[in-house]
């Protein structure tokens, strides 16, 4: 709601694969985003089912990272998952400004900051950032 995470349930890997299979099997895409994935495996499932069933397929990537009340809503280890499987198959990615720091491993505290963090961040692989 709007003043918290109140708990998180993850998808089964082979689930959402296979949901992943049907829905662009039977319908298709033109883009796909990305939003909050949890953690490593969720990751690993989304990466491989993109390269399967939807290759050359736009991706936007959402790097939820943290919610607004502080929640954290990728597992910690799971950041460098992001980094290495995700943003490198990303058309664009849409970090926020925390999540800018954690990906880039830099502080951004203004404008000249951010140009850095988004030039580090397309190091990764993705074709555009909009930070």
């Amino acid at each position: 709601d709007t003043r918290g995470v109140h708990g998180v349930v993850s998808v089964a890997p082979h689930f959402l694969r296979l949901q992943m299979r049907v829905v662009l099997a039977v319908i298709g895409a033109e883009v796909i985003k990305t939003g909050m994935l949890a953690d490593s495996i969720t990751i690993n499932a989304v990466c491989d089912a993109l390269a399967d069933y939807a290759p050359g397929v736009p991706l936007v990537a959402d790097p939820v990272m943290v919610a607004k009340g502080g929640h954290r809503l990728l597992a910690p280890e799971a950041v460098a998952t992001l980094r290495e499987r995700l943003l490198p198959m990303a058309a664009i990615i849409t970090p926020n400004i925390p999540e800018a720091e954690a990906l880039s491993g830099m502080s951004i505290g203004d404008v000249a900051a951010m140009h850095r963090a988004a030039a580090a961040l397309l190091r990764t692989g993705a074709r555009a950032v909009l930070l």
